[in-house]
C-alpha cells in the first residue's frame, strides 16, 4: 500500500485503487472503461491494484506491477 501511495504521489494522479474500489466519475457522459475497470451496479470499479489514469474520456488503471 505504501508503494502504491508513493507512486500515486509522484504522478499527480487522481487516485490509487485496490481491487473492488469504486472510481468516481462525477456522472459524466461517454466515459470509456479501459484496462483494469469494470461496471458493477452502475458504478465503475477497479479490477486490479494500481493508479487511476485518465486520457480524455478513457479511464483505466495502470497496474502497480506488470510483466
Amino acid at each position: 500500500l505504501e508503494q502504491l501511495e508513493s507512486l500515486s504521489a509522484k504522478l499527480n494522479s487522481d487516485a490509487s485503487v485496490t481491487i473492488a474500489d469504486s472510481i468516481p466519475v462525477n456522472h459524466e457522459d461517454g466515459v470509456l472503461k479501459g484496462h483494469g475497470t469494470a461496471e458493477l451496479d452502475g458504478q465503475i470499479v477497479a479490477t486490479l491494484c494500481g493508479v487511476v489514469e485518465r486520457v480524455n474520456k478513457l479511464l483505466y488503471v495502470r497496474a502497480l506491477r506488470s510483466r
